[in-house]
């Protein structure tokens, strides 16, 4: 998880093209997901994961689902 947000924080700033409106949902859904398993360490990282691609700002990850609703979710 660690390493699919520092990919996808890289990809970015360098080549937000490459991050598909599906790419990005199956991702956001996957660590959603992933927030709700059993294992404490792996939920508390996935939704720290989660939240720290949403409120990411330079530059905001592109065409995260549903972001303005999330944002009221998950405030800074």
């Amino acid at each position: 998880m660690t390493s699919l947000m520092e990919v996808t924080l890289c990809v970015v700033g360098t080549a937000p093209q490459l991050l598909s409106p599906d790419l990005v949902n199956g991702m956001m859904c996957s660590l959603a997901q992933q927030s709700a398993e059993k294992i404490d360490r792996y939920r508390a990282h996935a939704g720290s994961v989660f939240v720290r691609l949403l409120h990411s700002n330079n530059p905001a990850v592109p065409h995260i689902p549903h972001r303005e609703e999330l944002l009221a979710i998950f405030p800074t």
